[in-house]
């Protein structure tokens, strides 16, 4: 059974998570537990992925309001999916055998490669901002 639900669901929804995961509680727990643990790390970065690019959009377009609450949006969305893998890497860390799933591959990658954009875009949307201005002062 696959199950997914995004950053935006859950925070709609919370009892969602609550009811997979006293779902999972019934199965083989560590495991599921883990890949429900990766769906939610990439659930968490893709939404911030989405926010990120609209941000540059916005941006682009010159509405830097909108461009920083976007951008303030995937920050507090990459915290979510940051919280969730210090979480495994505290269990690792403390003995507990993480098994590497495709899945777990996904969501680090998922995270990292949003992450990075999540820097890229600030830089991006300071440099439209000055760019805004200078052609301000030309007008």
């Amino acid at each position: 059974m696959l199950l997914f639900l995004s950053y935006r669901t859950q925070r709609v929804c919370p009892d969602a998570m609550l009811s997979i995961g006293s779902y999972v509680k019934g199965t083989q727990y560590g495991n599921q537990r883990r890949n429900l643990d990766g769906f939610e790390i990439v659930a968490y970065a893709g939404d911030a992925q989405t926010d990120l690019l609209a941000a540059l959009d916005a941006a682009r377009e010159g509405d830097f309001e909108k461009a920083e609450q976007l951008h303030k949006d995937a920050s507090d969305a990459l915290i979510g999916a940051h919280d969730t893998q210090t979480k495994l890497l505290s269990q690792e860390a403390g003995g507990g055998e993480m098994e590497m799933t495709f899945i777990m591959a996904h969501a680090q990658d998922t995270l990292m490669t949003t992450m990075i954009l999540e820097k890229q875009a600030r830089f991006t949307i300071d440099a439209y901002k000055r760019i805004a201005e200078l052609e301000a002062k030309l007008a």
